[in-house]
């Protein structure tokens, strides 16, 4: 490796004359090298012996950006970031915008009158420091922008009061947003639907819980899996808060990847596959009103790669690689599975296992009709078990919920949720609630996960 030395005029503390100021790696002389996939997501690194004899060694080069640390801020619960500058003609940034789930900070580069610059905590008079900002910019005119839930703020550069405001109608609120210099497009939801609290919350899952399964009655709850554990989540005992719930846990050696439906009516047996292709029994002791335990049991191996869930109807939602989200099933399943449905491809073969190991004679009633316009891609499709809604996770951050109306027809207007979860593994509607009740399982910034729940308020205009 090379090296870049400052000589001094005088010797340091240790009688040195030279100072090492920054280091060069160096690969040469390279004797031989390969391209190999290392992680295994299709980028070749190239893989060198470099030196020679007892200073030889093995240098990995990367494609990427090399990054060079200048400070940090331990500042956890981000939610969003944005650089100002102080004016339109400035030519370098001021402030840095960092904004949490109830609050709004500022941080300004302070420069001292020996030319070195301090990154210190500062306040913008005309912003909201007590709200979540959705968007921070610089605009025409010398003047800065603010947009929170509750209003959107032009604040003069020179005097930091707010110039104009602008409120969304009453019983609104600002969810996505999306500026340049001289425009503001707004997304906002609420007005007659309400997203609060649900019954129960757990924080610090098993890192690689990566599903829920909503149990019916008179068990309710739900399943989540976990890369070590299965765990089973009700609502907490009279008297104690919603983040004590009921909790039973149970450590497995496998992984578990599907889960193709339950096998009993109360929701006490599931099928679910692993990694490896082999199918499982969940059961749920229980004494018919909690449960007591969990086990898991192997049956043998499938190939299937679809999922089905059974609503509380009889309606049988299917998630299959066919490529339809919903399949219209009527009569015998069993008579339907691999002929075509009203769009033209095939029933999942899931239904041959859900109907194999349930009930032959299965029978459910038709889904008339389930049309959704282009929304972009679903992460993430869910049913309320009682067919009151339909949710949808489009992207990090927001969730689309489109109401049936008494008669069980989608209504034209669906609404905009903002999502504090940021990043969402997966999300279940709860059996028999009164209200729409989601599970919703995220991953927060130090890579913890947590569930949560959320109660869906649709009022009546």
């Amino acid at each position: 490796d090379s090296q870049l030395v400052k000589v001094n005029p005088q010797p340091d503390a240790r009688g040195s004359y030279v100072d090492v100021l920054e280091n060069f790696i160096n690969l040469g002389p390279i004797v031989d090298l390969c391209v190999v996939d290392l992680e295994r997501q299709g980028q070749g690194q190239v893989v060198t012996c470099s030196g020679a004899a007892k200073d030889g060694s093995l240098r990995i080069v990367r494609n990427g950006i090399g990054i060079n640390e200048q400070a940090t801020v331990d500042l956890p619960g981000i939610k969003g970031m944005w650089s100002l500058r102080s004016s339109g003609a400035d030519v370098y940034d001021t402030f840095l915008v960092v904004t949490f789930i109830s609050e709004t900070r500022i941080l300004a580069i302070n420069v001292d009158e020996t030319s070195s610059a301090e990154l210190g905590e500062t306040e913008i008079e005309g912003f909201d420091s007590d709200s979540q900002t959705l968007f921070c910019g610089n605009v025409l005119y010398d003047q800065l922008l603010q947009v929170t839930a509750g209003a959107v703020r032009l604040v003069s550069s020179a005097s930091m009061q707010v110039v104009k405001t602008w409120s969304p109608p009453r019983g609104l609120q600002i969810n996505v947003v999306s500026a340049n210099k001289s425009q503001v497009l707004l997304g906002t939801s609420g007005g007659n639907l309400e997203f609060n609290e649900g019954p129960w919350c757990q924080s610090h899952l098993d890192g690689g819980s990566s599903m829920i399964i909503p149990v019916p009655a008179p068990l309710g709850g739900v399943v989540i899996i976990g890369e070590r554990t299965i765990l089973y989540l009700n609502s907490p005992a009279e008297g104690e808060p919603r983040d004590k719930p009921y909790v039973k846990a149970s450590p497995m050696r496998v992984t578990i990847t599907k889960a193709f439906g339950k096998v009993d009516p109360d929701g006490s047996r599931w099928l679910l596959s692993d990694q490896q292709g082999d199918l499982h029994l969940m059961a749920l002791h229980n004494d018919g009103h909690r449960v007591q335990g969990i086990k898991l049991e192997k049956l043998g191996t499938t190939s299937i790669a679809s999922t089905i869930s059974y609503l509380d109807n009889g309606v049988v939602f299917i998630g299959s690689n066919f490529g339809t989200l919903v399949t219209k099933a009527t009569g015998d399943l069993q008579e339907r599975v691999g002929r075509p449905n009203d769009s033209g491809q095939p029933v999942a073969a899931a239904l041959a296992l859900g109907t194999g190991c349930c009930d032959r004679h299965l029978k459910a009633p038709c889904l008339d009709k389930l049309l959704i316009g282009n929304v972009g891609t679903i992460k993430i499709g869910i049913i309320d078990p009682k067919i009151r809604l339909i949710g949808m996770h489009l992207y990090d951050g927001h969730f689309k919920v489109l109401p049936f109306d008494s008669k069980g027809d989608l209504l034209k207007e669906a609404y905009n949720i903002r999502l504090e979860e940021l990043k969402v593994v997966h999300m279940a509607f709860l059996h028999d609630t009164a209200k729409p009740t989601i599970a919703v399982l995220y991953e927060d910034p130090k890579e913890q996960r947590h569930v949560k729940t959320y109660e869906v308020n649709l009022k009546e205009k």
